[in-house]
This record gives structure tokens, C-alpha cells and sequence, in this order.
């Protein structure tokens, strides 16, 4: 058996295990039907719309497990969330460059929020230690 055979089967297998678990625990994933109107407000540039209705909308499910770090998770969460807002950006006629140069910006103040936040955690722990 290949490598990469053994690595896609250990893949199902997790995959199946986070299924059954979510599943147990009446955890489901947030529903895709959630996303699309978000998604689309983007593509069609309709600000009001995301702001007045759609934000509206409560959000249900959750989103996958991504890391087992909480803070990892978050910012996995919002690269997903700044790649998908971004492709769908560009589908309604923003330019590429435009759109990847906002992405890059926004992940990188995110990188920065993320720098301070791990700061902070450090200097409270290291002071709670203390005697």
C-alpha cells in the first residue's frame, strides 16, 4: 500500500470518528445554507443588506474542529472566512489584485491581534505563577 493511501485512510477514519462524535453530542456543523447569503451579499456588494438582514440571522451549528488549540481554531476560522469572502469578491467584479491585497492586509492585522493576544496570555500566566 502507498503512502499516501495509508494517509487517506487514516483520514476517513478520523473524519468518520469527528461525524459519529459531532453526531453524539448534537453538535452539528453549521449549515451551508447559513453561509450563502453571506456570501452573496458579498458578490453582489450589498452592504445594507449583509448589515440589516442576513447578520440578523442567528447563526446555527458550529463551525469543524480545525486545531485542538482554541486560539489556532480562531484564526484558522478566519482564514477560511477571509479566502472564501475574497474569491466571492472577486466573482462580483472586484479586481483580483484589489481583492488579494485587502486579504493579505487583513491577515496580516490579524496576525498582529493574534501576536498580542498570545503576549498577553503569556505575561497573565507568568504573573499568576508568581509568588
Amino acid at each position: 500500500m502507498e503512502d499516501w493511501e495509508v494517509g487517506a485512510q487514516a483520514m476517513e477514519v478520523r473524519l468518520q470518528q469527528e461525524l459519529f462524535r459531532q453526531q453524539e453530542q448534537g453538535q452539528p456543523h453549521s449549515p451551508y445554507e447559513h453561509e450563502l447569503p453571506i456570501l452573496d451579499c458579498v458578490r453582489r456588494g450589498s452592504y445594507k443588506v449583509l448589515e440589516g438582514e442576513v447578520w440578523a440571522i442567528p447563526p446555527m451549528g458550529r463551525i469543524g474542529t480545525m486545531s485542538l488549540d482554541a486560539t489556532q481554531q480562531r484564526l484558522y476560522e478566519f482564514v477560511t472566512w477571509a479566502t472564501m469572502v475574497t474569491r466571492f469578491a472577486v466573482e462580483g467584479g472586484l479586481d483580483v489584485e484589489t481583492a488579494y491585497i485587502n486579504q493579505l492586509h487583513c491577515l496580516w492585522w490579524r496576525s498582529i491581534v493574534h501576536l498580542v493576544h498570545n503576549i498577553c496570555a503569556h505575561y497573565l500566566k507568568r504573573k499568576q505563577e508568581a509568588p
